[in-house]
């Protein structure tokens, strides 16, 4: 049996709506495509056999109908937006969902174990056992530049990031060796979470949470954040005095952070990836550069992300200088700790 031709855009609309009120059933959630409506996203298999409630009085049964192409075609055809995911992406916009539904606060603390538990095995369409741990893996890694989660300990992602990208893999290390870890979700996703008030309330409402994990794990939080960070979500996290202002403040915000990553980028590109301090580069050894952003003067004190307010360093050098509370002695041209300690910058063409 075919769609039947007579299933509208409207009644797609009504069927996303009641799909809104009642859920998704375990069974019929999707697997590799979505249908995209208003941020939001639904198994478009699953719509269509509701939209034929508005359009023919009953729900269309899975087996009367092919998924895939067939569906993603017809509704294309209906000017929807039907999007490929891989199934940590998935898996991921799974559990924005329970933590909606089930009205969890999205900034808590958590171990990957309760992270995991919001989206069980049983309650995926994965087609299997192994491929769903492996999922699990890449969701919580920063493969593929994900960065839905950040660590308590940022060596406990590093290693599963490792675990994700390389073939000698074990699926469920994360199940052995990591459950307990303590992770929680990037501020940058609290917008798909949120309920969708005006935009004022919507941004102080971010903006108070995202403060709350700065005072508690101090700037790196934040910087962490930033990184792979898009305009938009960029902008969201920085709310004006008023209405009026508001506006004009968020889109300077999204134009300068805009233009400054293009100056991170140059910068990374410039020490050749190397630490500014340690001059270590991971390139040679394991074939991928990985250094980050640090931001002289706090970030969160005067949103300066120019290029004299930066530093490249490695992830190590980036946390040593957070949690030992190292600050830059511009007239040395070194990095000087609480406990006295001291570290010239091997490498400094730009800070003068």
């Amino acid at each position: 049996m075919a769609i039947p031709k007579n299933i509208r855009k409207e009644h797609i609309i009504s069927a996303i709506e009641k799909i809104d009120k009642e859920g998704v059933p375990d069974n019929r959630k999707a697997t590799r495509f979505y249908l995209l409506y208003q941020d939001e996203h639904y198994p478009p298999k699953y719509v269509l056999s509701i939209a034929n409630i508005f359009a023919n009085g009953l729900e269309l049964l899975p087996s009367e109908f092919s998924g895939g192409r067939e569906t993603n075609q017809y509704l294309k055809e209906l000017d929807f937006n039907i999007i490929e995911q891989a199934k940590a992406d998935i898996l991921f916009s799974q559990i924005l969902s329970e933590i909606k539904t089930r009205n969890i606060d999205i900034t808590k603390e958590v171990t990957i174990t309760e992270v995991v538990n919001l989206v069980p095995y049983k309650a995926t369409a994965i087609e299997n056992y192994t491929s769903y741990a492996y999922a699990i893996t890449s969701m919580l890694s920063n493969q593929k530049k994900r960065d839905y989660f950040l660590f308590e300990n940022q060596e406990v992602q590093d290693r599963l990031t490792f675990l994700a990208k390389y073939q000698n893999r074990s699926n469920h290390e994360w199940k052995l060796s990591y459950s307990n870890e303590i992770v929680w979700i990037n501020p940058k996703y609290y917008t798909r979470i949120i309920d969708k008030v005006d935009e004022d309330t919507k941004i102080q409402e971010i903006n108070k949470r995202l403060r709350e994990k700065i005072e508690k794990h101090g700037e790196l939080v934040l910087e962490q954040s930033f990184e792979n960070m898009d305009e938009e979500g960029f902008a969201s996290l920085f709310e004006a005095d008023d209405k009026s202002a508001a506006i004009i403040e968020i889109e300077g915000i999204k134009k300068v952070r805009k233009y400054n990553k293009e100056h991170i980028q140059g910068l990374k590109s410039f020490y050749k990836y190397q630490c500014q301090i340690c001059g270590h580069s991971t390139e040679e050894e394991y074939g991928v550069s990985i250094v980050e952003a640090h931001h002289i003067t706090p970030f969160s004190l005067t949103q300066d992300n120019n290029i004299d307010n930066l530093m490249i360093l490695c992830p190590n050098h980036h946390r040593l200088i957070h949690k030992a509370n190292g600050q830059f002695n511009w007239a040395k041209n070194e990095i000087v700790y609480e406990n006295g300690m001291k570290e010239k910058l091997k490498l400094n063409g730009h800070l003068k």
